[in-house]
């Protein structure tokens, strides 16, 4: 996986480079691993959408990929990798744990937020069931 990744995100870098910032396009990248259902046009399952969810999670020029693709990578595999934590992801049930990877001595695009205990507080909203107009005195 590294190898094609890695070199999408090269091919991808040389293609712009010189070119003016309005004018490029930086890929984000997601990677799991998991079952899916393919046919002449698409391909579709629960996983599908959590692979496009991890791609939320790059920055430009980025790779984010879960713990099953982590778990999978050689040990000698020279690459720069950040422990994103545990994720919550839109339509994902439970988190999911992600990592960032980079190709070696590449510093990532964006920091990533420390995550805080407060950070994960519930909270809630109060609106108004009825109007001034329609209150009743009282």
């Amino acid at each position: 996986m590294h190898f094609c990744t890695f070199a999408l995100l090269h091919f991808g870098q040389q293609a712009h480079a010189g070119g003016r910032p309005g004018q490029q396009m930086h890929l984000r990248m997601g990677g799991h691993l998991a079952s899916f259902v393919a046919d002449r046009h698409d391909i579709y399952g629960t996983d599908v959408n959590l692979t496009a969810r991890l791609c939320t999670l790059a920055g430009p020029g980025e790779i984010v990929i879960s713990a099953e693709i982590r778990d999978q990578l050689v040990p000698g595999l020279d690459a720069e990798i950040e422990d994103l934590g545990e994720c919550y992801l839109k339509h994902v049930t439970k988190p999911v744990r992600a990592y960032r990877i980079a190709p070696p001595g590449e510093a990532f695009a964006f920091a990533a937020p420390p995550v805080t205990d407060s950070a994960l507080q519930p909270t809630f909203a109060v609106t108004p069931t009825t109007s001034h107009q329609d209150a009743v005195p009282g």
